[in-house]
């Protein structure tokens, strides 16, 4: 799946209009933690649609799934 770079707030709103659970990872060569936000319900259950990379410096990056899945919304 094809994700896109977003604000905070774009992040909170499009995850907020589905039934999801989340779950946490590490990634990368320094090891970052790494949120994602995954469908809890429908025929895609488990299909990641948002990401959140927590840095070590303390930011973080959102992303969010770059695909029409509006028919899945609750």
């Amino acid at each position: 799946m094809k994700y896109k770079r977003v604000t905070a707030d774009e992040w909170a709103d499009f995850c907020s209009s589905f039934r999801t659970y989340a779950s946490e990872d590490f990634e990368g060569e320094d090891y970052h933690s790494v949120m994602y936000d995954k469908l809890a319900q429908g025929p895609l259950v488990g299909e990641i649609i948002g990401v959140v990379y927590y840095h070590h410096d303390g930011t973080k990056t959102y992303e969010i799934a770059d695909m029409p899945i509006e028919e899945h919304r609750r």
